[in-house]
């Protein structure tokens, strides 16, 4: 059964080296692309901190499934499970929101370059295709997938906190870094609760695919 699930293995080992490369390059080298900052300045980002959800969730299921193949663990607890399904969600919402947001904003270019090639496009794609064709190992109810929301509503809530502190500013030097109060605090609301509604969403559709993956391999 162990063996089974070495390509499982594989992917989380590639998806939290893949991580740490990402969060290296935004320590090390200077970029001139979007949605990017200086060293630790690059935390503010949700694309950054939903990566390292993801790249921690692969880390912890990596080291307990090393652990099953050399016989100290029992199974794998449901919380992974559910870990697995919130960060894959989290990184979703990072990759549909530059594919079909600000690319179209404002080119793909600046958005697909140095680190944010990996936070953008490489690892959500790792993450969601892993979640729906390798994570057989559980499942979760369709209540559960509400959890998929938490990262946005913690992030907004954050994001929201420090607008109203520090105000919004002028850019370059604006604390509204996504511009989302471009077209007013209004319509900023209903991005956010349209974001919050794609987390849930995405964690929807990974459950789906899941689910579906599963039964078909069942009638195979």
């Amino acid at each position: 059964m162990e063996k089974k699930r070495t390509p499982l293995l594989i992917v989380n080992i590639l998806i939290v080296l893949l991580t740490v490369l990402g969060v290296c390059i935004t320590q090390l080298v200077r970029s001139d692309g979007l949605l990017i900052a200086e060293g630790l300045h690059n935390l503010k980002y949700f694309t950054v901190l939903s990566n390292i959800l993801e790249g921690a969730a692969s880390l912890v299921l990596a080291v307990r499934l090393i652990r099953l193949r050399r016989g100290r663990a029992d199974g794998i607890p449901h919380w992974m499970y559910v870990l697995k399904l919130v960060s894959a969600s989290a990184v979703a919402v990072t990759f549909f929101v530059v594919a079909l947001f600000f690319g179209p904003w404002v080119g793909y270019g600046l958005l697909y370059r140095d680190a944010n090639l990996f936070f953008h496009l490489v690892i959500p794609v790792l993450a969601m295709g892993e979640f729906v064709a390798l994570d057989r190992f559980d499942s979760v109810t369709l209540g559960e997938t509400a959890l998929c929301a938490a990262p946005e509503l913690l992030y907004g809530l954050g994001y929201l906190l420090n607008l109203l502190i520090n105000g919004i500013g002028v850019w370059p030097d604006t604390n509204d870094f996504y511009g989302f109060t471009t077209w007013g605090w209004g319509v900023g609301f209903m991005i956010f609760a349209a974001i919050l509604l794609l987390g849930w969403g995405a964690g929807c559709l990974l459950r789906l695919g899941s689910r579906a993956g599963r039964s078909e391999k069942t009638k195979s």
